[in-house]
């Protein structure tokens, strides 16, 4: 219902979406082992075949409540330069060497909201979970997406969708 009373709006700053598309249901292979960095030009381009990939994946994340949870794989030096929180939990003077990091109080599609704009730099909200996507933001401190969520809130907004978004 919120998706027929709200357009998506994408905010874009690099376009790799075949790519993206593929790392979303979490199957990449990033093109087998030969040289697949050869194929893309820029850090961005590459840091974006990372997203939501089990290649040279360092950390895992079991996000979402009991019964609902979805596996994701990380990689520790790209989380840590998005995210402050990220950098402390990973290489602050308190860090801890797991491998595997529940976090029960996001939501799957949020957190791999977040995680895209971490990896891609491409922010893409809608309605449905733009709330738990900024609360991913704050809680792992991203402010620019942060704003991005608040943005969104705003132009979307109005009497007729208040009690959609804020349910």
């Amino acid at each position: 219902m919120a998706a027929e009373l709200f357009p998506t709006k994408k905010l874009v700053s690099a376009s790799i979406q075949n790519q993206n598309r593929q790392n979303l249901s979490n199957n990449n292979t990033a093109q087998g082992c030969f040289s697949w960095q050869g194929l893309y030009p820029t850090i961005r381009e590459r840091n974006s075949v990372m997203f939501n990939n089990e290649m040279m994946a360092d950390v895992h994340f079991v996000v979402g409540p009991p019964g609902g949870t979805q596996r994701v794989p990380g990689h520790k030096y790209v989380l840590a330069v998005g995210s402050s929180v990220f950098h402390a939990m990973f290489y602050g003077e308190l860090a801890e060497d797991q491998e595997e990091i529940r976090i029960p109080d996001v939501e799957p599609p949020s957190f791999l909201a977040m995680l895209k704009y971490i990896y891609c730099d491409e922010i893409e909200l809608c309605a449905d979970t733009v709330l738990a996507t900024l609360y991913a933001a704050k809680k792992y401190m991203v402010p620019h997406l942060a704003r991005a969520c608040v943005s969104f809130l705003e132009t979307s907004l109005s009497a007729k969708n208040a009690c959609v978004l804020l349910s």
